[in-house]
């Protein structure tokens, strides 16, 4: 254990602490070509995340649809008064 710490860091905090190269190293030791397998798998792509981005709706589209659904809920209330 490191003189700097006062307590025993957790395996996540072990593997922030080391350089890029050793983290590697570690998790390349850990997982076996299965597990980076599934990793990559479930993991989108840069292109994917921007296509799900590109789809999710705007500030402005969620202020209309708001806006629409309280005239709505309006005219039902004066309508049922």
């Amino acid at each position: 254990m490191s003189t700097l710490y006062s307590r025993r860091l957790t395996s996540t905090e072990y593997l922030l602490e080391l350089d890029t190269f050793s983290r590697f190293v570690i998790l390349k030791l850990m997982l076996d070509d299965k597990d980076i397998q599934k990793l990559i798998e479930v993991f989108a792509t840069r292109e994917e995340l921007k296509e799900m981005i590109s789809r999710l709706v705007t500030k402005e589209e969620f202020s209309n649809l708001q806006t629409a659904i309280d005239a709505y809920a309006k005219r039902c209330d004066d309508y049922f008064k």
